[in-house]
């Protein structure tokens, strides 16, 4: 997919994986509709790159959220890739926390909610496109989960799940799916955890190069042998993922 010219909507865009993807994806000459929360690093995003629309909200709001829609239809009909992004992860003990049922509607709202309600009202615009794209940023914890993020966890296998379902209904159009499984990054959501991390900068150029084959699914680092040593070592591989303090934990 050549990204030259093309318009994307990436949310997220204000830290981690998200902030290093504008970078790369501009690098490529395509214009990002960049939106995040936090207005300032919006604003240094769109002062360090050219073609950067910086679009300032709280996805989990609903009135955010319908108004990002009606700016992308008033404004940005011609919209070519979604890039679902944007994700929290919290730790959750479920039989103590007496959040916890509050925090689980937010987290699978964001996760898994959210992405869904996006690819819904905007297929319509992107099957008007000679060729357009949803992707999705899902997790390894979509395969084994973790024992501190089973929210996070359950959000990830939602989201993969209604990726693959989606690409099953839009063959034979120009819309692909596609679905971008990261390793551990080095993130503020992933510190203290872990070692071996692949730099944001590194996983977002791996994402990018794999969007401009038009491959399906990437999954860089070694977290692209973890689908196949499931299947050989399951018990293995979930023991490792799901111990917290685990040099493997993702």
């Amino acid at each position: 997919m050549n990204l030259r010219n093309k318009k994307i909507l990436l949310t997220g865009a204000t830290g981690g994986i998200g902030t290093a993807l504008v970078e790369q994806l501009t690098k490529e000459g395509a214009t990002i509709l960049a939106h995040g929360r936090n207005a300032a690093k919006l604003d240094s995003l769109t002062a360090a790159y050219k073609n950067v629309v910086p679009l300032v909200g709280d996805l989990s709001s609903q009135e955010d959220l319908d108004m990002l829609l009606n700016a992308i239809e008033t404004h940005d009909r011609d919209l070519d890739i979604l890039i679902l992004n944007a994700g929290i992860q919290q730790h959750i003990e479920l039989a103590s926390d007496l959040h916890g049922m509050e925090k689980t509607k937010h987290e699978m709202t964001v996760n898994a909610l959210i992405p869904m309600q996006l690819s819904s009202a905007l297929l319509p615009l992107l099957l008007e496109r000679d060729e357009a794209a949803v992707v999705g940023v899902t997790s390894l914890l979509a395969y084994a989960p973790k024992q501190s993020a089973p929210v996070y966890s359950a959000s990830k296998a939602a989201l993969k799940s209604f990726l693959q379902a989606l690409g099953y209904q839009l063959e034979g159009t120009s819309v692909q799916v596609i679905e971008w499984i990261p390793p551990l990054v080095d993130t503020p959501m992933t510190e203290g955890r872990g070692t071996r991390k692949m730099t944001p900068e590194d996983c977002a150029a791996r994402f990018t190069k794999s969007l401009l084959h038009s491959r399906r699914v990437c999954s860089p680092g070694v977290g692209r042998f973890i689908p196949a040593l499931l299947r050989l070592a399951p018990g293995f591989i979930q023991k490792k993922i799901r111990e917290p303090d685990s040099p493997t934990t993702i």
